[in-house]
């Protein structure tokens, strides 16, 4: 059906067309409610592009694939990917190489892959020339894509991409916030097509029902109300059924449904078959229907002919709102068996484990084995690419079907796992269920570890060194598997009153000995031999011997045993071997795709570069990760705060100073006040900055023995800031025991 009182849109879609030849690029957001035009427009715009030789790319979003992170940006860039994947070895657009070749590390960070995919779609454009990319049914979009459109249509002038994208409001999901931010882009055009007038109408039944008269024309305008694709679905059935007896449905769905309303019975199979499946070759559909041979492809040809389906594989609905009309009259149980059958097809057409999930998430439990296998697979995968939420959420479906008993307790540490890295609170009591289920070593071990790092990250670190410590006890003497339960241990005991003395006293014993190989443990060891300045001269050799077979990256611990091992290193005047330390680091980070890794990495590289002197080159760091926007990570925040601070006050810039301070979360950093104390000293209040550099100091010598002036240097601090209160005598008492201290750490 040809476009009617659509002027103004179609100017604004020669429009983007302009901007995509042009290199200017822009967005064009086209909402309305369903059946109103926009996918019709979207046709007309790629056509255009096409004619104008613009390279197109088109997909419409779908519910199944809305559970997926970044399932559309995948369908949208893919085909291209393959076209130049030489492209995802460059550069930022490397950070979008784990969506297209399945290596990513498990916790990836989205905000960097969604930077990674915008320079991915520059490079495209760069090296294939002008470029659309056109998004329909985008309500049904996973939020991390629409991140990435938002992003895309934000840097429009630089990409230089044209991008449309269609939203149908009558879907309820524009209480979605991303989806909110993706309308009200700057710069972005806005179209809302308006319901077509009674004279519009009226050309549109004349070109189909020349013989039609005045009334059926105000008939179906009004049972449309000026909607393009009822007026259609009612001209359809006039077509066949004649115009003296106008079908008006009585709900949209109905409406919808019209076209396959006196279908034969393969072809509504069919159409429910494409339904179930979203997107299907019609081997898959036929299957699902029941159909075999001629007689699938006659009900497909049925369907193309009543402009159900395109007429293109993979099948899939002119208008997907056909699709969902269909779904919802499909009984709930008949409609979880087929999503059931649609998930065994699609596994043994060896599809990703993703979309086999999405349909086992809508069946209902049944004990069958391949189920449970199937959504596990899928948690790996979802875990793979940054996506723990998704992965705690196909491994609670696998838990309800239920698993046989003897994969229980290892999918209970599976669900656990992916919830503690979801920061989900869930997970604790996920890890205490799994300890009830698992009896071997290696899997409760891991359990105790689990829980104890989750305890801590809640800040119950009474309990997270208590449950470290039953995890230790069940293991006999000498085992491996002790060594990281230690590290758990001591690194909660440090941060409990009554607990810091035995932790500093295990750690005690430690110096002098043989260096323990676990990782996490002797870098709590350097770290603690710098910081009491015990056998202190020590520390460089320690620090080199750690990072002596590989510089302490790997998936699971993302940076952190560097971490501390640099930080230590800072502390005993050894930046240089720090930074050196760090760029091997920040390499083998970037070498296997961890993005967190490469965050942690950089803040501490910035201190480095700080305490060197060297603020251009740190401020090169932070902004680095500044630019990829929140992290959602209390611990990187407050890792990234405290060089940002020392950075913006050594500038002058006392605003940008407080603002990184807010960034921090109260508590997240061990003498943390020794940062408000240099704000307020800033700021020009001595008194409020005298007290939080002795809070400091409490904290880190009083509770932490912490003597080494390298790790906060807090009595110079405090001294200048009782001098300008007059307190000389303090201020000359603070520096004398500073400078002695420092002596010592010499």
């Amino acid at each position: 059906m040809r476009l009617v009182e659509r002027e103004r849109e179609c100017a604004a879609v020669q429009g983007l067309v302009d901007g995509a030849v042009a290199g200017t690029g822009g967005l064009l957001v086209i909402e309305g409610p369903s059946g109103i035009g926009k996918s019709a427009l979207l046709a007309e715009l790629s056509e255009r592009a096409s004619a104008a030789g613009v390279a197109v790319r088109s997909v419409g979003a779908t519910q199944l694939g809305a559970e997926v992170p970044f399932a559309l940006a995948r369908w949208l860039l893919e085909p291209l990917v393959r076209e130049a994947p030489l492209l995802l070895a460059e550069g930022w657009v490397r950070h979008a190489r784990p969506l297209f070749d399945g290596e990513a590390i498990g916790g990836g960070d989205e905000r960097l892959l969604v930077q990674g995919l915008v320079a991915l779609v520059t490079e495209l454009r760069r090296t294939g020339g002008p470029l659309a990319l056109l998004v329909d049914d985008a309500q049904w979009a996973d939020p991390p894509s629409l991140e990435f459109l938002g992003e895309l249509a934000a840097r429009s002038e630089d990409v230089g991409v044209a991008v449309a994208v269609a939203i149908d409001t009558g879907q309820g999901e524009l209480d979605r916030p991303v989806l909110q931010r993706l309308v009200a882009a700057a710069g972005a055009g806005l179209l809302a097509p308006a319901p077509l007038s009674a004279g519009a109408v009226g050309e549109l039944v004349s070109e189909r029902l020349p013989d039609a008269g005045e009334a059926f024309v105000a008939r179906v305008a009004e049972a449309a109300g000026g909607n393009p694709l009822l007026v259609a679905e009612l001209l359809d059935s006039a077509e066949r059924h004649g115009t003296d007896d106008l079908r008006i449905p009585d709900g949209v769905a109905r409406t919808v449904l019209l076209r396959l309303q006196d279908a034969g019975a393969d072809a509504r199979a069919l159409a429910e078959a494409v339904a179930v499946l979203g997107v299907a070759p019609l081997r898959l559909a036929a299957v699902l229907a029941e159909l075999h041979g001629r007689d699938a492809e006659r009900a497909a040809d049925e369907l193309v002919a009543r402009h159900v389906l395109v007429a293109d594989e993979p099948l899939r609905f002119t208008q997907p709102l056909v699709g969902e009309a269909l779904l919802a009259a499909i009984a709930p149980f008949d409609l979880a068996a087929r999503h059931r059958r649609a998930a065994q097809l699609l596994a043994g057409d060896r599809a990703s484990p993703d979309r086999i999930a999405a349909h086992l998430l809508r069946t209902r439990p049944g004990g069958e084995p391949w189920v449970c296998q199937a959504l596990r697979e899928a948690a790996r995968s979802a875990l793979g690419y940054g996506a723990p939420a998704l992965a705690a959420r196909w491994l609670a479906r696998a838990l309800a079907e239920p698993p046989a008993e003897s994969d229980r307790g290892a999918l209970l540490l599976e669900l656990a796992s992916a919830r503690a890295a979801a920061g989900e609170p869930e997970a604790i009591e996920t890890f205490e269920r799994a300890l009830a289920s698992v009896a071997e070593p290696v899997g409760r071990a891991d359990a105790w570890r689990g829980l104890s790092r989750m305890l801590y990250a809640r800040g119950e670190f009474a309990g997270a060194a208590t449950a470290a410590a039953r995890g230790r006890a069940e293991l006999p003497d000498g085992d491996p598997l002790a060594d990281p339960l230690l590290a758990v241990e001591l690194t909660a005991a440090s941060a409990v009153p009554e607990l810091a003395a035995g932790a500093i006293a295990r750690l005690d014993a430690l110096v002098g000995g043989v260096p323990p190989s676990e990782p996490m443990l002797l870098a709590l060891l350097i770290t603690h031999q710098a910081a009491r300045v015990k056998e202190i001269d020590r520390v460089p050799e320690l620090a080199r011997r750690a990072v002596a077979g590989d510089p302490l990256i790997d998936p699971e611990a993302h940076g952190v045993p560097l971490l501390y091992v640099a930080g230590s290193l800072h502390f005993v005047d050894e930046s240089e071997l720090a930074e050196e330390m760090l760029d091997r680091g920040l390499a083998r980070a970037i070498e296997l795709g961890d993005p967190l890794a490469e965050v942690n990495l950089r803040a501490v590289r910035a201190w480095s570069r700080i305490f060197r002197g060297r603020l251009n080159p740190a401020a090169e760091d932070l902004d680095a990760i500044l630019a990829v926007g929140e992290l959602g990570w209390p611990s990187i925040d407050a890792l990234c705060a405290m060089p940002l601070i020392l950075l913006r006050l050594e500038r002058g810039d006392l605003d940008g100073a407080r603002d990184a301070l807010r960034r921090a979360p109260a508590g997240a950093q061990v003498g943390q006040s020794w940062y408000e104390g240099a704000v307020a000293l800033a700021e020009g209040d001595p008194a409020a900055a005298l007290s939080f550099f002795e809070a400091a100091g409490a904290e880190l010598e009083g509770g932490l023995g912490v003597v080494n002036p390298g790790v906060r240097p807090w009595r110079s601090s405090a001294a200048l800031a009782a001098a300008q209160l007059g307190k000389l005598e303090q201020a000359r008492s603070l520096v004398a025991v500073e400078v002695a201290q420092a002596r010592a750490a010499k």
